[in-house]
């Protein structure tokens, strides 16, 4: 016995389409005549990310918001508005976030390059136990940018990520002992 679910894959009890002929697959409409019989007034533009923000969505909401328009995920690639969701979450509390924002000023993306705030944003991150951002704490304080250059912290905090689970930071906490012979 086939159920309602195997007969409707199957193509059965399904009404023909009327503009083709019983077993024929419909062609898809053309794009640009989908376009012109579509009124303009039909499809809204999206908010600027900064009114999102602004109502207080979701900070796990901003942050895959972030990451949609960091990666150009459904939308335009666009760092400024990635760094604007990201700065929303982490100001809402969102640990991820706050590390993003972090990452976003140490490589100058949709923003100018700013260590020192880059520092900022991973100290509050790393406070919260993210390991990405302990790592990359560590990476700053070996090299002192954004922060005075300091091996033991950038040890501890390479050590800390490392047993986090952070790969990047076992490699790193490697590096470090290696430095030291």
């Amino acid at each position: 016995m086939r159920t309602k679910i195997s007969r409707f894959f199957a193509g059965e009890g399904q009404a023909a389409s009327p503009a083709a002929p019983s077993g024929v697959a419909p062609v898809a409409p053309d794009a640009a005549q989908v376009a012109a019989e579509t009124p303009a007034t039909s499809v809204k533009a999206p908010a600027p990310v900064a009114a999102v923000a602004a109502r207080g969505s979701d900070p796990a909401q901003l942050q895959r918001l972030g990451d949609q328009h960091y990666y150009g995920r459904g939308v335009p690639q666009n760092y400024g508005e990635a760094l604007a969701c990201y700065r929303a979450a982490a100001e809402a509390g969102n640990v991820a976030a706050m590390a993003n924002v972090g990452w976003m000023h140490h490589a100058g993306l949709g923003t100018e390059r700013n260590e020192t705030q880059a520092f900022e944003w991973y100290r509050r991150a790393a406070d919260a136990g993210n390991a990405y951002a302990l790592k990359n704490l560590a990476l700053l304080h070996r090299d002192g940018l954004g922060t005075k250059q300091d091996f033991a912290l950038a040890f501890a905090c390479a050590k800390k990520a490392a047993e986090l689970g952070d790969g990047g930071a076992m490699h790193l906490l490697g590096v470090l002992y290696r430095s030291e012979e």
